[in-house]
């Protein structure tokens, strides 16, 4: 392990989705040895967000920090010499794009198809490797069923996500 944590620590990844799927995703990262970060992700926490919401506390309710905010704190309380650029936007945002295509690889952690078609897009005609994660959970009368995980890589080389079925119109 030690030679691949030195070399994950150059590493530069891009997480798209800082929330239910993200911020478990990106401490493990942390701790194999990633140091640098872009975090992408729209929203502030809420209430409803903080048993899924990795790194949040109590008293983030009052301030309903950014998403974003929250995970950098916990990347930083893990490894405080970590570089982490957050951006409060969209895949869909030019400005995610232009720090998207510096990363050695993307994770998608939104589980929407406008994400996923973006994600092959980056893949594709930027050559930029990417791994989608979703979660699919069937419920009936309040009690959870089933639950289920599936992770896609696209690349250059590889099926997109429209032709892979995973999105459609």
């Amino acid at each position: 392990l030690g030679d691949r944590r030195c070399s994950l620590r150059l590493y530069l990844v891009g997480v798209i989705g800082c929330r239910g799927l993200g911020s478990p995703a990106v401490p493990m990262l942390v701790r194999a040895g990633v140091r640098r970060f872009v975090l992408v992700d729209p929203e502030c926490l809420a209430a409803s967000n903080l048993e899924r919401m990795h790194g949040s506390k109590w008293s983030d309710i009052d301030s309903e920090p950014p998403k974003i905010e929250i995970l950098q704190r916990l990347i930083l309380e893990i490894e405080p010499h970590a570089e982490v650029i957050t951006i409060r936007g969209n895949v869909l945002d030019e400005t995610v794009l232009d720090e998207l295509l510096r990363c050695d690889l993307v994770l998608g952690c939104t589980d929407t198809q406008h994400s996923r078609a973006a994600l092959g897009d980056f893949a594709n005609h930027y050559l930029l490797p990417c791994l989608d994660a979703a979660v699919l959970m069937r419920a009936k009368n309040g009690k959870l069923l089933e639950q289920v995980g599936e992770i896609a890589r696209y690349s250059a080389d590889e099926p997109c996500p429209w032709c892979l079925g995973r999105i459609n119109q």
